[in-house]
């Protein structure tokens, strides 16, 4: 009986030490994410207007080996810029606006004072200081973003999908227009029929695979297109010296 009773309280400390470790290694991890954003957030503020991330990095390695249109992995350098902390219309917990053409999402951001980003901005503001392969990192988490999921999606509700500049749902949610052209990357022979034809979405949406939702993952669409419930967009601005 006393061996019992020693057994089923040994098993009830591992039970609550582990619950313990658990609850201590999910207080950290939150606080150094909030610590971090609270610093980009005030940086931020110095140079961009409300609700934008500053994103300051000389050069970074854009691009992936894995898929055709990804490659060649090439280094790309880029003036300093603010870009949209969530996506258009840019409010925490706000729906994404959705069914956007090309135009319509450019007209958008010109309408405040913005532009929507390059390819290269959006993949550098996703992929954060470290060059991830997503926002959180460069494994897959299907918990960390609106990545194949079909519950009601507003911006800003995942606390951990946010990249090392502080930017929100940049993987999954939806897709979002750059202002590119669909074409090869430098380095590389042009194997692409779309060149002066289709504009480059970014990031997947809610039911996208991880491969879509990479910070190099690339989709080309004619930029007249519209009325889809999977694309909206983001915007950039460039800082003033």
């Amino acid at each position: 009986m006393k061996f019992s009773k020693r057994r089923n309280l040994s098993k009830f400390y591992k039970i609550n030490k582990i619950c313990i470790i658990f609850l201590l290694t999910s207080m950290l991890s939150a606080c150094v994410y909030n610590i971090d954003l609270r610093k980009l957030n005030q940086e931020s503020k110095n140079y961009c207007p409300e609700n934008m991330m500053y994103v300051n990095k000389d050069s970074f390695m854009m691009g992936s080996n894995n898929l055709s249109d990804e490659s060649p992995i090439h280094e790309v350098s880029l003036e300093p810029y603010c870009i949209d902390k969530y996506e258009y219309p840019n409010n925490y917990g706000k729906k994404p606006e959705v069914g956007l053409s090309f135009f319509k999402a450019q007209e958008l951001c010109i309408s405040e004072g913005k532009r929507l980003c390059t390819e290269a901005e959006w993949e550098l503001a996703c992929r954060g200081p470290d060059n991830n392969n997503y926002p959180w990192g460069n494994q897959k988490d299907i918990s960390k973003c609106y990545i194949g999921k079909i519950d009601d999606h507003r911006s800003g509700t995942y606390d951990y999908c946010f990249s090392g500049f502080g930017v929100f749902d940049m993987s999954g949610g939806v897709w979002e227009w750059t202002s590119d052209w669909y074409a090869s990357y430098p380095g590389k022979v042009n194997e692409f029929d779309e060149i002066g034809m289709k504009k480059v979405l970014r990031g997947g949406f809610w039911l996208s695979s991880f491969d879509s939702a990479k910070c190099s993952s690339r989709f080309p669409l004619e930029p007249e297109t519209e009325n889809i419930p999977t694309i909206g967009a983001r915007c950039c601005k460039s800082v003033e010296k």
